[in-house]
């Protein structure tokens, strides 16, 4: 799908292997600036040109946090042209779910997108909820297709077998999931005061707004935090 003279869009602020990706294809890879700490969906909109193929869509966003909720990205999918590929990542998905439930919000409707035939490739992993960051396994959904010509890149035996075993096997334990989410809704809601008296200044100068500080900081700021969470076992 990329080639060089060809390019993908996405935000300024996202999962690194977007670029990565892409410019190992000789493809070009335009970033668009951040609003309120997420994408901008008229910026990305405005960026794609006869020479985009993909758009990459982490939600929630990854380092931000960010979540677009299910009718801002059908109206964002309307207005795409069809040359054009919607990869949405959702490699936080059971964790943005459970969120969102307890907010009222509805956060996804992206399998509606795959059983539609829309041109969207939806990703999630194993390495978030259910914990099998180490095995390096995950899977996509979408159009057969799509799914086909992502299957003729694919590398042989670049999943091992006690890798497929165990996703299984998380697919259908319910109850590690279950206690998976509710530990993490009752560490964020105690965070803040739980980390005050651990955590240096920098980590809890609240949330970073401005896309320049994010561009400069954001590695940096979150490299110290955890490097402070894991000195103390959290």
């Amino acid at each position: 799908m990329l080639t060089p003279g060809l390019n993908a869009v996405t935000s300024r602020v996202s999962f690194i292997q977007y670029q990565v990706v892409t410019r190992a294809t000789g493809a070009t890879l335009i970033e668009t600036p951040l609003h309120d700490s997420g994408f901008d969906l008229e910026a990305i909109l405005q960026a794609i040109n006869a020479d985009t193929r993909i758009v990459f869509l982490a939600n929630p966003n990854n380092p931000t946090g960010t979540l677009l909720d299910a009718a801002t990205l059908d109206r964002f999918l309307d207005r795409v042209p069809e040359h054009v590929a919607i990869v949405i990542d959702e490699a936080y998905y059971e964790f943005a779910q459970y969120f969102a439930e307890q907010r009222g919000v509805e956060y996804s409707r992206s399998l509606d997108y795959v059983r539609q035939g829309r041109n969207v490739l939806v990703l999630r992993t194993f390495s978030k909820a259910h914990g099998l960051a180490g095995l390096r396994i995950g899977y996509g959904m979408g159009p057969a297709e799509l799914i086909a010509y992502c299957a003729t890149l694919h590398v042989t035996f670049s999943v091992s077998s006690v890798a497929q075993s165990a996703a299984l096997a998380a697919l259908r334990d319910e109850a590690h999931i279950g206690k998976t989410l509710r530990n993490n809704a009752e560490a964020r809601n105690g965070s803040p005061n739980s980390l005050a008296k651990w955590v240096s200044a920098p980590c809890l100068a609240g949330p970073i707004s401005s896309t320049v500080t994010w561009e400069r900081t954001a590695w940096r700021w979150s490299s110290a935090c955890r490097t402070t969470a894991l000195s103390f076992g959290l």
